[in-house]
């Protein structure tokens, strides 16, 4: 009977730590097309939604089963999906550049008098003030 009592207290515990254990830390680095570190990248696990950003040399470290999907991603760069694989726990990456088109802006001179002077015409006319008689 108390044999039995341990077993059950202690499958729970079992269970859990081999839950643990599947997942394995996956390492890496990621570069940018020109061969440079690339520091500041956001790796996601798209299953956990843990992430973590790699560091000056671009190296980072992030739990994550066989069969996860890591999505490297950063203003600047196309984002890349990387699926984990059980027998490569150190991964290089490589991220191609995409650039950013603003919108154009028109910069004109301004006539700060003229507005001035449109302003407190407008002004007077909406604001009015006479004493009561």
């Amino acid at each position: 009977m108390r044999i039995l009592r341990y077993i059950v207290l202690l499958s729970p515990l079992l269970l859990a730590l081999s839950h643990v254990h599947a997942q394995s830390a996956v390492q890496g680095t990621i570069f940018r097309e020109d061969s440079i570190p690339a520091a500041g990248i956001t790796v996601l696990n798209k299953r956990t939604q843990s992430a973590v950003i790699s560091d000056e040399q671009g190296h980072y470290q992030l739990n994550a089963r066989k069969g996860d999907t890591l999505l490297l991603k950063a203003l600047g760069f196309v984002p890349l999906l990387y699926i984990v694989s059980k027998d490569r726990t150190t991964v290089t990456h490589q991220l191609q550049s995409q650039p950013l088109e603003l919108k154009a802006i028109n910069i004109i001179q301004y006539n700060y008098l003229r507005d001035s002077m449109r302003l407190r015409q407008e002004f007077r006319r909406e604001f009015d003030f006479r004493r009561p008689r």
